[in-house]
């Protein structure tokens, strides 16, 4: 869970300062995004005992972010971005593991979208990226696959 604080950081970085509730060592610091072009975090669900499930979603998320782009959209994907790192370093996968990584994209966010695929609901990272960004007062768009 991410926390605001309003002490210990001064200056333009101020107001967007959270704190990470499960390791109260992480700060988050990361200004907005202050471009006009939306800039969107591209959420969906990602681990599963199958790997070829995680393929066929890996290749769904790229598809939407695609589509997204080509809409003028400015789209961060995690899955899209850190996919072949995690097969070529045999990262784990786990939300847990690529938290911090996410919280400080999804913070430079005007919007979190969320792909609806098929168990998306049941997703603990999709859940957590929900509550992150509810809590940062971000919007989110649920879109179908």
């Amino acid at each position: 869970m991410i926390t605001k604080i309003v002490s210990g950081i001064s200056g333009y970085y101020r107001r967007f300062a959270a704190r990470d509730s499960d390791n109260p060592s992480r700060l988050y610091t990361t200004p907005p995004n202050k471009s006009n072009r939306p800039l969107v975090y591209l959420a969906a669900p990602y681990t599963h005992k199958d790997k070829n499930i995680v393929y066929e979603r890996y290749k769904l998320v790229n598809k939407k972010t695609h589509e997204l782009m080509c809409q003028g959209l400015s789209v961060f994907s995690p899955i899209t971005m850190c996919h072949l790192i995690v097969e070529e370093f045999n990262l784990p996968s786990s939300f847990n593991y690529w938290k911090n990584y996410d919280v400080n994209f999804l913070s430079c966010c005007n919007t979190l979208y969320v792909l609806m695929l098929n168990e998306w609901e049941k997703s603990e990272g999709v859940a957590a990226e929900v509550a992150i960004a509810t809590e940062m007062k971000i919007p989110i768009v649920y879109l179908e696959s």
